[in-house]
């Protein structure tokens, strides 16, 4: 699979953030389905867009054009600042499943305080598991 995410661009996220890039298949064409999961659970559906940019790109496909996605991860409001959320972009083809990306995240500012990035480790805040949505 080819894939690149364009959105997030940084490492926090809000309560609600926008997931978009685009996704096609070694064949050139686009996934069945993209969606989010978060901790391990299925969390976002993200949607088929137009990518025309694609077009150009990837000329030898002519279904290019529709390999766009995006669409709005909306974690809890009982997340704070610095807490950690791991998300795996996930894409179907084919009846199998595909996880192009794994990350963690930090709850960014528009959550209230509780600690620092520093105490965001990979898949585990500190001492303490990630936050579940």
């Amino acid at each position: 699979m080819k894939f690149a995410l364009d959105t997030p661009a940084e490492r926090d996220v809000d309560q609600i953030t926008r997931f978009s890039g685009w996704c096609l298949t070694d064949a050139g064409m686009p996934a069945e389905r993209i969606f989010l999961r978060v901790d391990g659970l299925a969390a976002a559906q993200l949607e088929r867009t137009p990518r025309w940019d694609l077009v150009a790109a990837f000329p030898e496909f002519p279904e290019a054009a529709h390999g766009g996605f995006a669409g709005d991860l909306v974690l809890s409001e009982r997340l704070q600042k610095g807490d950690c959320v791991d998300v795996e972009l996930v894409a179907s083809a084919d009846q199998s499943e595909h996880v192009l990306l794994r990350r963690t995240f930090r709850a960014g500012d528009r959550f209230s305080s509780r600690t620092s990035w520093s105490a965001c480790r990979s898949r585990t805040c500190g001492s303490r598991p990630a936050h579940r949505v």
